[in-house]
């Protein structure tokens, strides 16, 4: 079983052994990616100044995070380390020193924060809609239209579709796996994910103030059937999860975390069946090559339909 982490320890581990003086390279240059296909480059600026750092990100759906609110949320962690322009090649930039690293007197937290780049650059739609489902539920407007709910989409991979929307009462996040652009063996593995986690949530041990999430591969939610094909998991998240700042940043990392473990999931489930094909494969050789070795058909008598014996 894989543990997956709100963070990127590559990041951190990095930051940790820079600011410790455990080791202090006279150069850093790396270039890596994550889980979600999000590319990073850690490295100094300045051959000169090794205490000085340059982290930037590069992900296919920055624009709509931007969209979204993402720079509010960035302005807010980041403040003075944020560089403009970014990087020739990438979408946002952080340039600060690692002797500086301290947040609240704490410099671990200063580097987690730092690691959680992508975690805080994608929160800025979730506030967003908490937000917006805070004040609509305090305006309790009685003509209040579902319709004019602004439906925010985020596409964190080629195949992978986010919808994010406030109601008056909850919100709705929608994870959906696009078909389309997946061939017919990866449908079935698709479906035998969510099959799964399906049954899983009927467990009696599930906690009862858990999100209610609801896990589909047939007929998509209203909000979405005009989209595509999908077949998606739908997380409800009513006020009471989400009533104080510590609640909502632990349901925004819980909500991306099961994120990455769902697409995880899907692509550990097709190595496991693989995996056994191929083991089957192998045996069932292996079975007909000792069977074939130092083989004599018997002179068995051949008789007909219907002779007695």
């Amino acid at each position: 079983m894989m543990f997956l982490e709100y963070h990127n320890n590559v990041i951190e581990d990095i930051l940790i052994g820079l600011f410790y003086r455990i080791r202090r390279p006279k150069l850093l240059d790396m270039k890596f990616n994550d889980f979600s296909g999000i590319s990073y480059h850690l490295s100094t600026p300045d051959e000169g100044r090794l205490d000085q750092l340059r982290l930037s990100i590069h992900w296919e759906c920055w624009a709509q995070l931007i969209q979204y609110g993402a720079m509010d949320v960035l302005e807010r962690e980041y403040g003075p380390w944020i560089t403009s322009p970014p990087e020739e090649g990438y979408d946002f930039t952080l340039e600060f020193n690692v002797d500086g690293l301290v947040r609240d007197n704490d410099p671990e937290k200063a580097i987690r924060n730092v690691a959680l780049l992508r975690r805080n650059a994608l929160s800025g739609a979730f506030e967003r809609a908490f937000r917006a489902q805070a004040q609509a539920k305090e305006e309790n407007d009685p003509k209040f239209d579902p319709n004019s709910i602004e439906f925010m989409r985020i596409d964190p991979h080629r195949d992978e579709r986010m919808y994010i929307r406030h109601h008056r009462d909850y919100t709705t996040l929608i994870i959906g796996i696009a078909l389309d652009d997946l061939d017919e063996a990866d449908r079935l593995f698709v479906k035998f994910t969510f099959e799964e986690l399906k049954h899983r949530s009927r467990l009696p041990h599930n906690y009862s103030n858990a999100p209610r999430v609801i896990h589909a591969n047939l007929e998509p939610p209203p909000e979405i059937c005009h989209l595509e094909e999908v077949v998606q998991d739908t997380s409800v998240i009513p006020p009471s999860l989400i009533a104080t700042k510590e609640r909502r940043d632990y349901i925004i990392s819980q909500r991306m975390i099961f994120r990455d473990y769902m697409q995880y999931h899907i692509k550990d489930t097709k190595r496991f069946l693989k995996m056994r094909m191929r083991r089957r494969f192998s045996d069932r050789i292996k079975r007909l090559e000792r069977t074939r070795k130092d083989y004599v058909l018997p002179n068995l008598p051949i008789r007909g339909f219907g002779e007695a014996k």
